[in-house]
């Protein structure tokens, strides 16, 4: 039988004990802590995924170490974002703006129009032009702010 993996966000002391009773009486659950960082991380992954955003396309690492900047630094101004990331990957911030803004072109085509619509209905026009970058980046740092990731996936 297949272990069952349960990842807990470090800081959460409860949840780790009642998992460690619970995990007395059934051998196959493992219980890993992780870090704030890498819950996050991997939400903003799974959230790009969920809206069509292709792992191989170099606009979806741009969006994510945006996301990470803005939640990190508080930043406001995304043109200061794009001036870190350039230095990080070495390229022109024009080269991320339009990765970027393919990235965001391919996941208004191909992702879940019930979730496009959850997460960037209040944001964009009705006719469904797709968001600036400004505007998909920015609504993507408000739900993971907001902890409404999970409401958002699952009140279907």
């Amino acid at each position: 039988m297949n272990k069952i993996r349960i990842l807990v966000v470090e800081g959460n002391e409860f949840q780790i004990k009642i998992l460690e009773n619970y995990l007395n009486e059934n051998k196959n659950i493992e219980i890993k802590q992780i870090t704030q960082e890498y819950y996050k991380k991997n939400i903003i992954k799974d959230l790009l995924h969920n809206l069509g955003v292709p792992s191989n396309l170099k606009g979806y690492w741009y969006i994510i170490k945006a996301i990470e900047l803005l939640i990190i630094k508080k930043e406001k101004n995304l043109s200061n974002i794009y001036k870190e990331i350039s230095i990080q990957y070495n390229t022109k911030i024009s080269n991320i703006e339009s990765s970027i803004r393919y990235a965001i072109e391919i996941s208004w085509n191909r992702g879940d129009i019930d979730l496009i619509d959850k997460i960037f209905g209040y944001s964009i026009d009705i006719s469904r032009v797709k968001p600036t970058n400004t505007e998909y980046i920015t609504s993507i740092v408000e739900i993971i702010i907001n902890n409404d990731y999970k409401v958002i996936l699952f009140d279907k």
